[in-house]
């Protein structure tokens, strides 16, 4: 039998893939008796020792649903990440719920959140249900998604982290509004298979929820990547986990990815992701966003967006894990450089408010604003111009 510790040659599985890398679907999946022997060094999260409540001890048993940031998880959905007997019969018991997916990524929000506003960010992540929703038609999937857009303004996030689960396989889109980027993340690497539909659904939303708000929106100047050196999930089950860890990558600022490796298995990372969870379902949890959502009481027009280009390379020629790594410290760029107008800098009067339409950040005088407060939708005069004339038109 194989001897399945770690060692530098399974490098080669999680690093940027060679061409004469064997793609995942031609591996031989790992036998159950195999993984049991990974699962059997793992030290089980969820210990319900003397430190437990009993109250929670015994709802926690029972199976009881607990909210963590809103999101309703179980002891069902934990032992996804890392069984209770380190023992398991097939490998669909490891793979990772929506639930988990959803509570995980929350609880990094939560916890970095004050890094992020320090840099004027907002980042935003998706339910994994909302935005690619399984709907019976198209009508249907895109009322969900734009009732999300409008319920959290996701319109208007720096950063949009968007998992979805799409057969059976978890990918990641991640969207930086303001820069024009969307890059897309599978973990299986199956560039043959990359679901255009899926991420033109996406921008259809984007432009619907500018369509409401009475915003210009277009697709001229977004680039779209699906970059191929990233890690490849070395199993059937993994690309879960993998996802969250490349999100961890980007709220974090960390390398998550190779942080947690072990095996042919990210075991610290499920160990880790499991102990967040089951921290927090002990704790009152808030959520960070409203639970009550707001459902669309008249339809809205499905728009039309153009075709979409996407490549296959690294955004900018950065390999990617880095791009992901310093997308929060290096978004802004020269922003507090100098006003597009003016051309002069900040000044302890009156910071530099971003134009929602052209990008660009102004004085608000120089931006033609005489407002105490500026609104969330700040236009500068030339795109208020540009905005009436596409109205009348």
């Amino acid at each position: 039998m194989e001897d399945l510790s770690f060692n530098p040659q399974h490098r080669a599985v999680f690093s940027t893939p060679k061409k004469d890398d064997m793609p995942l679907s031609k591996r031989k999946p790992l036998p159950v008796a195999q993984l049991n022997q990974i699962l059997a060094k793992a030290s089980y999260g969820c210990v319900l020792d003397d430190t437990v409540d009993p109250a929670f001890k015994r709802q926690f048993s029972a199976g009881k649903n607990f909210k963590v940031h809103g999101v309703p998880v179980s002891l069902n959905e934990l032992q996804g990440l890392i069984p209770k007997t380190k023992s398991i019969t097939a490998t669909s018991e490891l793979y990772v719920s929506n639930f988990v997916i959803d509570a995980y990524l929350r609880i990094l929000l939560n916890e970095n959140r004050k890094h992020i506003e320090e840099k004027n960010l907002e980042i935003f992540v998706t339910y994994t249900t909302e935005c690619n929703p399984v709907a019976i038609d198209y009508r249907a999937k895109f009322d969900i998604g734009i009732s999300h857009f409008l319920a959290y303004d996701v319109g208007v996030k720096e950063i949009v982290l968007i998992p979805f689960i799409k057969s059976s396989h978890t990918r990641l889109l991640i969207v930086l509004l303001k820069k024009k980027i969307v890059i897309y993340l599978d973990p299986m690497h199956d560039i043959e298979a990359i679901p255009t539909d899926e991420i033109k659904h996406v921008m259809t939303l984007f432009k619907a929820y500018y369509d409401v708000r009475e915003f210009p929106f277009s697709l001229d100047g977004w680039q779209f990547y699906a970059p191929t050196d990233t890690p490849i999930q070395p199993n059937y089950f993994d690309c879960g986990v993998l996802v969250c860890l490349f999100a961890e990558t980007v709220i974090t600022q960390q390398d998550a990815v190779e942080m947690n490796i072990e095996d042919h298995i990210f075991l610290s990372g499920r160990l880790k992701m499991q102990k967040k969870i089951f921290d927090k379902m002990q704790m009152v949890s808030y959520p960070i966003f409203p639970e009550n959502r707001t459902y669309l009481e008249n339809p809205i027009n499905i728009p039309e967006i153009g075709e979409i280009s996407i490549s296959k390379n690294s955004v900018e020629g950065i390999p990617t894990i880095s791009y992901l790594q310093y997308i929060i410290e290096d978004y802004w760029g020269t922003r507090d450089s100098e006003c597009y107008q003016c051309c002069q800098p900040p000044d302890n009067q009156e910071d530099l408010v971003l134009c929602c339409g052209c990008w660009g950040w102004y004085h608000p005088r120089c931006g033609g604003s005489t407002l105490f407060k500026i609104p969330k939708f700040f236009l500068c005069s030339d795109c208020k111009v540009f905005k009436k004339n596409e109205m009348e038109s």
